[in-house]
C-alpha cells in the first residue's frame, strides 16, 4: 500500500507544479502583450506626431515664403514709387504709380489674410500638440514683425497717395483735355440738301459772273454751322444720300470717295474710302442734290 501511495503523491506534485508554470507563463505572456501594445500605441502616436510636424512646417513654410513673397513685392512697387517723386516725372508714368499703389494695397490685404489664417492654424496645432509651442512663440513672433511692416507700408502708402492726390487729378484733368481735344480734332460736319435748302440755310452764297451767269456756288463766309450733322471722321464711313443726282460742293480729292447706285439708278450713299484724304482740305462737306 506504501508503495502505491508515494508514487501518487509525486505524480500530484508534479502535476500541481505544472500547472503553477503553465499559469506563470500565462500571466508573464498576458503582461508582454499589454506592453507590445502599450508600444505600439507609442509608436502609432510617434508616427502621428512626426506626419503631423512634417505636414504643419510645410504650411508653415507656405505660409510665411507668401508673406515673405508679398513683402518683397510691395517693397519693390515703394522703391519704384519714391524713384518717381521728380518735377521730370512724365504724365504716362503716373499710370505705372497708379498701378503700384494698387497692386501694394492689394498684397497688404493678402498678407493680412494669410496671417489670420496662418494664427488659426497655429492656435489648433498648439492646442493639439504641445511640442509646437516654440516653433509657435517663433513663428508668431515673425508674423508679428510682418504685421509692423504691413502697418508702416499702410502708412506709407496712405502718405502716398496725399502726395499724388493732386498727381492725379491733373492726370484726369489732362486726359479731359487730351479727349477734348481729340474728340475737336476728329470732328468733322457734313449737310446734304437742296440748292434752295443750302442758299436758304447760309450754307452757300454765289460770287463772280454777270447777271447770275458764270457765277460759281462757294461756303458761305457767315456759314451756318448749326445746320450741320457732325461726326468723328473715323467713324464716318458712309454717308446716306438718296437721290437721283448728287454733286459736292466743298473740297475734296476725287481718290478718296465713290458714289454708290442701286438697281434703280439711285445714288444711295457716299462712300469715303481714305478719311484722311477725303478730310485735309475742309472739315465741312456740302452734298447738293437734286
Amino acid at each position: 500500500m506504501k508503495k502505491l501511495i508515494i508514487p501518487f503523491l509525486l505524480f500530484m506534485y508534479s502535476c500541481a507544479e505544472d500547472s503553477v508554470k503553465e499559469e506563470a507563463n500565462a500571466m508573464l505572456i498576458d503582461s508582454l502583450s499589454t506592453d507590445i501594445k502599450e508600444k505600439e500605441i507609442t509608436i502609432n502616436a510617434l508616427e502621428e506626431d512626426v506626419l503631423f510636424s512634417d505636414s504643419l512646417n510645410n504650411e508653415y513654410a507656405l505660409y510665411i515664403q507668401k508673406i515673405k513673397d508679398n513683402l518683397n513685392a510691395i517693397n519693390q512697387d515703394r522703391k519704384f514709387i519714391n524713384s518717381a517723386k521728380s518735377r521730370e516725372f512724365l504724365l504716362a508714368d503716373s499710370l505705372d504709380v497708379v498701378k503700384a499703389i494698387e497692386d501694394m494695397a492689394f498684397k497688404i490685404k493678402e498678407n493680412e489674410r494669410l496671417i489670420e489664417s496662418l494664427n488659426k492654424s497655429l492656435s489648433s496645432a498648439e492646442n493639439k500638440n504641445n511640442t509646437f509651442s516654440k516653433k509657435i512663440n517663433e513663428l508668431n513672433i515673425e508674423i508679428a514683425t510682418t504685421n509692423r511692416e504691413v502697418y508702416f507700408l499702410k502708412e506709407e502708402i496712405t502718405q502716398l497717395n496725399n502726395s499724388y492726390s493732386s498727381l492725379f487729378e491733373r492726370y484726369s484733368e489732362q486726359i479731359s483735355v487730351i479727349n477734348s481735344l481729340e474728340k475737336e480734332l476728329n470732328k468733322v460736319g457734313y449737310v446734304i440738301g437742296t440748292k434752295s435748302e443750302l442758299f436758304k440755310n447760309n450754307i452757300l452764297t454765289k460770287e463772280g459772273g454777270i447777271i447770275g451767269i458764270g457765277k460759281t456756288k462757294k461756303l458761305s463766309n457767315d456759314l451756318n454751322t448749326a445746320y450741320f450733322n457732325y461726326e468723328s471722321k473715323l467713324l464716318l464711313n458712309y454717308i446716306i444720300v438718296g437721290s437721283k443726282n448728287a454733286k459736292i460742293i466743298t473740297s475734296h480729292p476725287a481718290n478718296s470717295y465713290r458714289f454708290s447706285e442701286n438697281e434703280d439708278g439711285i445714288i444711295d450713299s457716299l462712300i469715303i474710302t481714305n478719311a484722311e484724304v477725303f478730310w485735309k482740305n475742309s472739315k465741312y462737306l456740302v452734298v447738293e442734290v437734286k
